[in-house]
């Protein structure tokens, strides 16, 4: 992943990146090795919503 990162010319943030997690929350998203799925506290925000 890093190899293509470089290959790309893409620049990553050290200080933000994290590394050998099992889940991690992207844009509202929960992605996991089972899966991606909506993260449920933004639903609860939304549904809320007037």
């Amino acid at each position: 992943m890093l190899k293509r990162c470089e290959d790309t010319k893409l620049a990553l943030n050290w200080e933000k990146s994290h590394f050998m997690v099992k889940d991690v929350i992207v844009l509202g998203h929960k992605i996991s090795k089972k899966g991606i799925k909506v993260d449920k506290a933004k639903i609860e925000v939304i549904s809320k919503l007037p």
